[in-house]
């Protein structure tokens, strides 16, 4: 949700200074990257306004991932200009 927020302001002119990535849920699908609300592309195109981003992730976590912290990482990496 934070990055699709971040996504939509950023389309309006009102890029965010930052997002803090507090290991989020995953949004996929057709569905998502059809309303361009997929993780992945919200990210690149935040990436890509020069929003900053902190990626957090509990050693403890069992509801998320590590995994999902590392894509999103690599997806912003993989994107800065």
């Amino acid at each position: 949700a934070a990055w699709a927020a971040a996504a939509r302001l950023t389309e309006k002119g009102l890029p965010m200074r930052g997002v803090i990535a507090l290991a989020g849920s995953g949004r996929g699908g057709s569905a998502f990257a059809s309303e361009q609300l997929d993780t992945a592309g919200c990210i690149r195109r935040c990436t890509r306004a020069g929003v900053r981003a902190l990626f957090l992730h509990g050693t403890e976590d069992q509801n998320v991932a590590l995994d999902f912290a590392s894509f999103s990482f690599q997806t912003a990496s993989a994107t800065c200009p």
